[in-house]
């Protein structure tokens, strides 16, 4: 408590809620006994307003894309600050943060709003269960309860919803069938009256409101949740709350450095380009004091170099790959594809690394210059102190710009490998189809740019036009935050041209894959038997009501089979093995009798597709168990893509990848946020690994990666 001067408060409010308490939840008890042990009523207000503040950036936050580390953050924060406020029996004031009106804008804006609020609003009243006065039947807790019931009873909420507010029930002990759902989320009249929390709020006019009669706080006053250094969990997150267009942040300076000349080993960078203006006071009277300057600067970017990378290649990896996907789907040129994912790649990501950690570094570099010279200077006198805010403040202009250069190459440098994974089954498609005598061209997207399309947009089978291949060479040639310049993007096209795809190691396949060994004829006569039988299960459940979902999906599977037989030298099929997968999810239900007849024809005849695919003649077994996987974890519906019949048929059929179907299963479950996830998995396991333990279709190794999260998730529940 002496040691704690009032100097250091509101570092070490700031520090306790950013750096502590946001990712260590199962530390928070610790945290609130050092609070109480400390003794301090003025640290404990100020970490209250710090956590305040931080709930307040995570809620306006872009929740367009799902990000759970922003997730993860804002539960343990609402989980904080209950222990702060309802576990001390303290109120949390409306002025501060409206619970109800939260979740009355979450449930109109959508689910992916309702994702970050159930959550943090339930972790926030967990502390009731620990408060006197708070504790059900207080009726602020018991209206806040009645809303949330009044969501749980809502038949389109996702699962995970329901079981945190079920979970929240328990804790208070309550029974949720109990409560008494109110009609309070669904007044259209309540929504016009709150006050949004979940996006930024509406700036005043500027023509009504002059400059001149603003508080000076408000002109400079941008939020900020700091990312925490060496963890990959965290996301910066900026947000400016003012009032002018004045105040906006700077349109970023002219850029200095072209791209080769940032060396990123040994951070060679820095004593190369380490920028000491002469005019400095301080360094004139005490020139030794320079050696702490490159110092002070590679502290600054090894504390936000992580998480800034982390983020802005997840961002730039999920674009680039789907519009890549989509430009080159009719392209045979694996090469070429793989150039332009480069190309776009670098740019994309060099661009979200500078405009993320622009700012941060600024005054990362500033802070770390002060604290070096004010331990040197040990006892600085008034003067002395002027100078070092001085020299700080002009190191940290003049390097700025250095240290950004360096992280986004060393983001870009990262980004380029992450790519070409993502992409590799793309490229093995293409070198197979040219293996074996074929021309590349998925069939979905011919289908769709012919029939959607306008002409002068359409994509042509065969590659993509120079015209259109300039417009990826565009970002090779200007890299943000890096000169344009021509002999760096001459370079870079060489340095990608003389390493082409196939150098590199590929996965071998267990069968050999010469050209095409089938004569037309015998293709033919596979393709028509494999007709014919799906045709006599057409007709066998024409009449019959309850089979008409398998009807549909076999007239479907019909359709694609008659396409490939018309145009198996052009399209191979993608497109059927989609459809097979697919139809096993919707149509493998519970209810289905295991002995029914048709069922079991049904699971035969898609397996018998599957299977002549499958055969090294024709496609090939890597070819199809990998395209079955990609469509098996692919489904956007949660029920299908967890439909443990349409898994085990597949698995014991050898139709899937398990090794490649494992790594997907453990990033579905999300660290244990994906309910429906976690109990497909443990299911799966048991089935396995446990009831049939001399299973011959999967070890324990295969499925490593899904044992190891629900371990982890195990650990922390």
């Amino acid at each position: 408590r002496e040691l704690v001067l009032e100097e250091y408060y509101p570092w070490l409010s700031q520090y306790l809620v950013m750096k502590r308490a946001s990712i260590e939840f199962n530390f928070h008890v610790l945290y609130s006994n050092f609070l109480d042990t400390l003794g301090v009523n003025e640290v404990v207000k100020m970490v209250t307003r710090e956590t305040f503040r931080n709930i307040r950036v995570l809620l306006r936050s872009d929740k367009a894309i799902a990000n759970f580390s922003d997730r993860s953050l804002l539960k343990n924060l609402g989980h904080w600050l209950g222990m702060l406020t309802l576990a001390r029996n303290k109120p949390i004031l409306q002025i501060d943060l409206d619970l109800k009106s939260l979740l009355v804008e979450a449930y109109h804006k959508g689910q992916q709003e309702l994702l970050y609020v159930v959550p943090f609003v339930a972790k926030v009243l967990e502390s009731c269960a620990k408060s006197k006065v708070f504790k059900p039947p207080n009726p602020w807790t018991m209206a806040l309860m009645n809303v949330l019931a009044e969501l749980h009873s809502e038949p389109d909420l996702k699962l995970t919803l329901k079981f945190e507010i079920e979970v929240l029930c328990k804790n208070l002990d309550i029974d949720v069938t109990q409560l008494k759902p109110s009609v309070y989320l669904k007044d259209p009249e309540r929504i016009r009256k709150i006050e949004y929390q979940l996006s930024q709020p509406l700036k005043k006019d500027p023509l009504t409101q002059p400059q001149g009669n603003l508080p000076p706080s408000h002109l400079n006053d941008p939020e900020l949740v700091n990312i925490i250094p060496g963890q990959q969990t965290s996301s910066p997150v900026i947000q400016n709350n003012s009032t002018t267009p004045t105040s906006a942040l700077s349109a970023p300076p002219e850029p200095r450095y072209g791209y080769s000349d940032i060396q990123i080993a040994g951070m060679q960078a820095f004593q190369t380009h380490t920028v000491v203006s002469p005019s400095i006071l301080l360094f004139q009277t005490q020139p030794q004091l320079k050696a702490l300057v490159r110092t002070s600067i590679e502290r600054a970017v090894q504390e936000w170099i992580a998480p800034v990378v982390d983020r802005s290649i997840k961002i730039a990896l999920q674009t680039c790959e789907q519009i890549i996907r989509k430009d080159f789907a009719l392209d045979p040129d694996e090469n070429r594809m793989r150039l332009a994912a480069h190309y776009m790649v670098r740019n994309l990501t060099a661009g979200m690394a500078m405009i993320t950690c622009r700012e941060q570094l600024l005054a990362a570099i500033n802070t770390h210059l002060k604290q070096a010279l004010l331990t040197n200077l040990v006892t600085p006198s008034v003067q002395q102190k002027e100078m070092i805010e001085q020299a700080a403040s002009v190191i940290a202009n003049d390097n700025m710009e250095l240290a950004c250069a360096f992280v986004q190459k060393t983001a870009v440098e990262k980004a380029i490998p992450e790519i070409d994974k993502r992409l590799m089954s793309e490229y093995e498609l293409r070198k197979m189809a040219r293996q074996e005598g074929r021309r590349y061209c998925d069939a979905i997207a011919l289908t769709y740019q012919a029939e959607r399309m306008p002409e002068p947009i359409r994509l042509k089978v065969g590659g993509i036009s120079s015209s259109q291949m300039a417009v990826y060479e565009e970002f090779a040639r200007n890299i943000p935050g890096f000169l344009p310049n021509e002999r760096d993007a001459t370079i870079l096209i060489q340095k990608q041209t003389l390493t082409p795809i196939e150098s590199q190691p590929h996965p071998s396949t267990p069968f050999p894959i010469p050209p095409t060994t089938l004569a037309t004829d015998d293709l033919t006569l596979l393709y028509e038997k494999l007709i014919v039988e799906v045709e006599q299960f057409i007709q066998l459940t024409a009449a019959q009501a309850q089979y008409t979902h398998m009807n549909t999906n076999m007239l479907v599977i019909r359709d694609c089979l008659m396409h490939i037989l018309r145009n198996r030298d052009l399209t191979p099929p993608q497109a059927i093995v989609q459809k097979c997968v697919e139809s096993l999810q919707e149509c493998l239900v519970p209810t289905l009798n295991d002995t029914d007849p048709v069922p079991l024809r049904f699971k035969d005849v898609i397996i018998r597709i599957l299977k002549t695919m499958q055969d090294p003649r024709v496609y090939g077994q890597q070819w199809t168990n990998k395209l079955v996987t990609r469509y098996l974890t692919d489904c956007r519906e949660e029920q299908q893509r967890y439909n443990i019949d349409a898994v085990d048929i597949l698995i014991k059929s050898g139709l899937v990848n398990v090794p490649q179907y494992d790594m997907a299963l453990a990033q579905c479950m999300e660290n244990g946020l994906n309910y429906m996830g976690v109990s497909f998995a443990m299911q799966l396991v048991q089935s396995y690994l446990i009831e049939d333990r001399s299973s011959q279709f999967v070890t324990e190794s295969d499925l490593c990666n899904t044992i190891e999260m629900l371990a982890k998730i195990q650990t922390h529940t």
